[in-house]
């Protein structure tokens, strides 16, 4: 091949990558065209008309999926969307304020994003993170919720340092059956702590909000002195739980009572002798929400021995405590009472009959053994009974009651207007009701009204056949006495008979059936 012709195909290379050149700076052109075409097209759709803080709202709920059960498969797909939501994504430091410390390529990730932001660390698996990562921003740390191996707890603490001077929220957990670990921590902005298997220093703990403690053994719970140590310094608190606690002795040092005006929930899960000493010293709102898990073998004076721990008055003053050791009282919001085998709710007024929701109890018992008995003879220590119109008894809970309890609780509930039974052996009740009491001469209960059977999704076999004649004979003898009932319920009651509603109509003013299908047509 000859000198010219090389020159030849020189130029026709040359010629062609021009000629590509060209073409490829026509393409970008057309490419940024049409670009920016369809970023003119996106600012049409009716979704980029909301305003950026419209949509870092909407950021947040995608960011909060990353936590959920189930997360999404592209976890952080709408950041390739388009240019601006990137933009505006990447530029808001909230969004990234949430690290998993179980995601190690989403965390680094995230704290690089979140920039100044206070930090909310959590994890629930183990660690995949380095914890030295997490050393340059632990005065950043406003929340550390973590469940984690005691050997990986140890170490994110040991990294991250002993004082976090922004913490609020802290809540600990380590897997169960795990020894007690102890954290030597500084943490004075806390106001939210639970904790499970995980000690600190007592001594530390005020101003809080919500308190939580669960999973010690006696050597590493706090004392009671500690605990009320605690609650005196946290005047605001609003939720205490204080679950299987056991501390190394029950012994109680002589102090004004530490009024918490502002609790709204306080449960405790211990022996009675432990509760008592917890509430010895405690002064709650009379809509505080108290709720007792024990093992109940003696009556209530053994439990309450000055009373309930409600203030008389809820706007007693914190700074009258040393004036407060008669200012508990009987007077609390409730015209309820329901009694179980193993437990006794005192029930906000308004609430419905075989109201289940948590909310209406300001005042539970739940025991391992039978508690029926002690509280039949003890509620007039704790309770004006004169304010409670309504009494429950729950499936089976006649069968711990003898008929001297009965009698004593019912002389007590002189005022009590209706009366709702579950199934139950109800031959001692209809004993009670028909006979008067020999200490005043007057029947039991002499101001009830209406009695309910059955609760409404339940079904109460043979209930016809077993249990009318008795009806029938107390609403005639408790009339003949000035003592008439005037309404029955029943709720799906079995073996009822049109004929036998129609007689009981004539009895008394009302009858209601619920669940017709159990009403035997006459033949």
């Amino acid at each position: 091949m000859g000198l010219s012709q090389h020159r030849n195909i020189g130029d026709m290379c040359q010629q062609v990558m021009l000629r590509r050149e060209l073409l490829e700076k026509e393409e970008s052109q057309l490419i940024t065209a049409v670009l920016n075409i369809r970023s003119k097209l996106n600012e049409l759709v009716p979704v980029f008309q909301l305003p950026p803080e419209v949509l870092e709202e909407v950021f947040t709920l995608c960011i909060s999926w990353l936590y959920g059960y189930q997360k999404p498969k592209h976890r952080l797909s709408w950041t390739q969307v388009c240019g601006a939501w990137r933009h505006l994504a990447f530029s808001s430091a909230r969004l990234w304020q949430h690290i998993d410390l179980g995601d190690s390529r989403l965390a680094d990730e995230f704290l690089f994003r979140s920039k100044g932001a206070p930090l909310f660390i959590t994890s629930s698996s183990p660690l995949k993170l380095t914890p030295n990562t997490l050393t340059l921003h632990s005065r950043r740390l406003e929340s550390i919720d973590v469940f984690l191996f005691p050997n990986d707890m140890a170490h994110l603490f040991s990294s991250i340092g002993r004082y976090l001077p922004m913490l609020r929220n802290l809540s600990l957990k380590i897997t169960p059956m795990s020894s007690t670990i102890y954290l030597d921590l500084s943490l004075p902005s806390l106001r939210r702590l639970s904790l499970e298997g995980v000690a600190i220093r007592w001594e530390e703990c005020s101003n809080l909000t919500h308190f939580s403690l669960r999973g010690y053994n006696t050597a590493a719970c706090p004392s009671i002195s500690q605990l009320h140590d605690i609650l005196e310094a946290s005047p605001q608190l609003e939720y205490v739980r204080l679950e299987c606690f056991v501390p190394p002795s029950v012994k109680v040092v002589e102090r004004p009572p530490i009024v918490l005006l502002h609790l709204k929930e306080f449960t405790i899960s211990s022996k009675p002798a432990v509760s008592r000493s917890i509430l010895s010293s405690v002064l709650l709102s009379p809509k505080t929400r108290l709720q007792l898990y024990l093992s109940l073998s003696e009556d209530l004076h053994s439990l309450f021995p000055e009373g309930l721990p409600y203030a008389s008055d809820s706007s007693v003053p914190y700074k009258a405590t040393s004036l407060l050791s008669h200012h508990r009282g009987k007077s609390i919001d409730v015209s309820s009472i329901r009694l179980s085998r193993h437990g006794a709710y005192f029930i906000r007024p308004s609430s419905s009959t075989w109201c289940d929701d948590p909310s209406a109890f300001l005042l539970s018992l739940s025991s391992a053994s039978p508690l029926s008995s002690y509280v039949c003879t003890s509620l007039s220590h704790i309770l004006d009974l004169t304010t409670i119109s309504h009494l429950e008894l729950n499936t089976g809970v006649l069968l711990d009651i003898t008929v001297k309890s009965l009698e004593n609780l019912f002389r007590d509930l002189d005022c009590l207007r209706s009366l709702a039974i579950a199934f139950n052996d109800i031959d001692q009740l209809f004993e009670v009701l028909q006979f008067r009491d020999n200490a005043t001469g007057s029947m039991y209960l002499p101001r009830l009204e209406t009695l309910s059977f059955s609760k409404p999704y339940d079904l109460w076999w043979h209930f016809g056949g077993r249990w009318m004649e008795s009806i029938f004979a107390t609403i005639k003898i408790r009339r003949t006495h000035g003592c008439p009932l005037r309404t029955l319920e029943f709720f799906s009651c079995h073996g009822l008979s049109q004929s036998v509603v129609q007689d009981l109509g004539r009895s008394v003013d009302q009858v209601t059936v619920k669940d017709q299908s159990n009403v035997k047509k006459n033949e």
